[in-house]
């Protein structure tokens, strides 16, 4: 009964529709926190209807939420930062970064950091629905997006190009939640001697946004041995954060990733 009120509740009401209602009350500067409590109150109700993945559904409720208010223009998102300098470019650097990502909620925001340190992309793979009319792609409350690319045959060729002239890619290496990762460019990244940056982003266990940069166990995979033990470390902290979203969201799954950088 509860799960039939809140799809209809859903369809009644809109996101969008939604979204010009909270715009017209909630002042621009206060719109992060309020849906930091959007998400909150979301996961609540849905653990309520039943849903035991209701950390998940909480997330992905921010998730929607700060992409549509992303659509009325910049605003200030709250957020602490590990290992911003993994993005800084170095006279070690033979060519471009690419910046990896997989499909978990809140993963989007890590772009995000990237533009507060000046370190943007210069371009990132997404799915055109993901594409403005502009050919851009819009991080969580920035007012200027990164060009875009379209997955298709030519994805490859453009991102050579960007990381041979030394720019910064960034791309998801799955194709949506828990689908096989794919390591092509990973490969890539490894034959030119591009270095690869992880990029996470979660919930800490005081609720905290924190976003996470490092390289991985081979910061440059110009082997298939390495292509695949960094594969191998992606998929082992993917299925870390997937755990946790199926219970509260009480702690964050990278606090040994962190550590560990802390350490370096």
């Amino acid at each position: 009964m509860r799960r039939a009120i809140l799809i209809l509740a859903r369809q009644w009401l809109p996101l969008q529709r939604r979204a010009r209602l909270f715009r017209a009350v909630v002042p621009r500067r206060y719109w992060f926190s309020a849906v930091l409590m959007l998400g909150r109150a979301h996961g609540i109700l849905a653990r309520l209807a039943g849903c035991r993945e209701y950390a998940h559904r909480e997330l992905s409720c921010i998730d929607g939420w700060l992409g549509e208010l992303t659509n009325s223009g910049p605003f200030a998102v709250d957020y602490k930062m590990v290992g911003a300098e993994h993005l800084r470019k170095t006279s070690d650097d033979r060519a471009g970064i690419l910046c990896c990502m997989v499909h978990l909620p809140l993963t989007a925001m890590s772009m995000r950091g990237c533009v507060d340190l000046g370190a943007a992309p210069e371009y990132i793979i997404a799915a055109p629905h993901n594409i403005n009319q502009d050919g851009r792609w819009l991080p969580a409350g920035a007012g200027e997006g990164f060009k875009a690319i379209a997955p298709g045959p030519f994805t490859l060729l453009q991102a050579r190009k960007v990381l041979q002239k030394g720019g910064r890619l960034a791309s998801m290496l799955d194709e949506d939640v828990g689908t096989p990762l794919r390591p092509a460019l990973m490969r890539l990244a490894g034959s030119m001697g591009a270095r690869v940056v992880l990029c996470w982003a979660e919930m800490d266990a005081e609720r905290n946004l924190v976003i996470t940069y490092r390289t991985p166990v081979h910061p440059i995979p110009d082997t298939e041995e390495k292509v695949s033990a960094n594969m191998a470390a992606v998929e082992e902290e993917r299925q870390r954060a997937l755990d946790s979203l199926r219970g509260p969201v009480l702690r964050s799954r990278s606090l040994a990733w962190r550590r560990e950088n802390a350490r370096s």
